[in-house]
């Protein structure tokens, strides 16, 4: 059984059901990243038909939920002291944050200068294509200290933490 639940969903909503219980399970490691799960399996489990699921696990990937959420929040959940884990949440969230104006003042400026150099088209491309490479640029820069075995070697030395 992949989820650990015993209710069925009721018939109001049940995409927004579906939506809650699945990312609960995700946040608290219930679905363990990386792990793949169908949409059948999941519908079976909370006794509906497949397209609520579905529509669920559409609407978590549309919004980064599976790529951001999962890994971040259960990397600060597993590897912060649980004493600190308040403060590491507080600042991690304004790291994430913080820099929206800025952002937004820089995306304004790409858009008045690509005006200027291309024209209207490119003037409202260009910060997304600028913001498409950065990131592109950042994956492979920052990959290495993010790998899965840095990771697991940061988890495996939490948890010995944890036991002394």
């Amino acid at each position: 059984m992949v989820l650990a639940t015993e209710r069925a969903l009721d018939r109001s909503s049940l995409r927004d059901q579906a939506l809650a219980v699945i990312r609960n399970a995700l946040v608290s490691g219930q679905i363990r990243p990386g792990r793949v799960v169908s949409a059948a399996t999941l519908a079976g489990e909370l006794r509906v038909s497949n397209s609520p699921v579905r529509e669920a696990m559409l609407a978590l990937v549309a919004g980064g939920f599976t790529i951001w959420e999962v890994i971040w929040r259960g990397m600060r959940i597993r590897l912060a002291p649980d004493h600190l884990l308040g403060r590491v949440t507080s600042i991690l969230r304004w790291l994430e944050m913080a820099p929206f104006p800025l952002a937004s003042l820089l995306g304004g400026a790409l858009v008045v200068l690509g005006t200027a150099l291309g024209g209207r088209t490119l003037g409202l491309r260009l910060p997304y294509l600028l913001t498409a490479a950065v990131f592109v640029l950042l994956g492979v820069a920052l990959y290495p200290l993010a790998s899965p075995r840095r990771f697991w070697a940061a988890e495996a030395a939490a948890a010995q933490e944890r036991r002394h």
